[in-house]
């Protein structure tokens, strides 16, 4: 009876996974550069898209506020690797997307979902990742950061960046 169980648990979840479009896995490829592979061009490396399918394979809400999440603290680290020498006023905006990101992540639920810890454990999977986000800490390090939401033109551009991740991830529930 236990082994029908636990069959029957894995096709519903192999069903309802099977269901989601996913990019292929990247392997150790996709850990040889900082910004790894992202074949699809959405903004989530690839291996983080489909960690979050797995995590969170039936909510596409929780699904999109976790991929917004990582997608913008993808993008800070693009930002900082082409521009290492800048100062926080430069990266001030983009600490304001991190901050979007980070809300929509704790909004939808993602963050019930996939907890902070795991979510870096995910986002700093190499010693390269891990010293980039590291350098972007101390640039940041004791200034103060108002909420994005204090900003309109920000929290317009960010809350509408999310929804299109909101919509990405019902297409790809269909």
């Amino acid at each position: 009876m236990l082994r029908i169980t636990v069959l029957m648990i894995f096709v519903l979840f192999a069903v309802a996974f099977a269901q989601i479009k996913l990019p292929p896995n990247p392997g150790a490829a996709g850990k040889k550069t900082v910004l790894g592979i992202d074949s699809d061009g959405d903004g989530v490396r690839d291996d983080i898209q489909i960690e979050i399918t797995k995590l969170i394979p039936n909510d596409p809400y929780a699904r999109a506020g976790a991929m917004f999440f990582f997608a913008v603290q993808q993008e800070i680290f693009r930002i900082y690797l082409e521009n290492p020498n800048e100062s926080f006023e430069f990266f001030y905006p983009y600490f304001l997307m991190s901050m979007a990101g980070a809300t929509h992540y704790v909004q939808t639920g993602a963050e019930n979902l996939i907890p902070v810890e795991k979510f870096l454990i995910m986002l700093l999977n190499t010693r390269e990742r891990f010293l980039v986000n590291d350098k972007l800490d101390s640039i940041a390090h004791g200034k103060g950061i108002t909420h994005y939401s204090h900003y309109p033109e920000f929290r317009e551009k960010y809350d509408k960046k999310f929804q299109e991740f909101y919509e990405r991830e019902k297409d790809r529930q269909k």
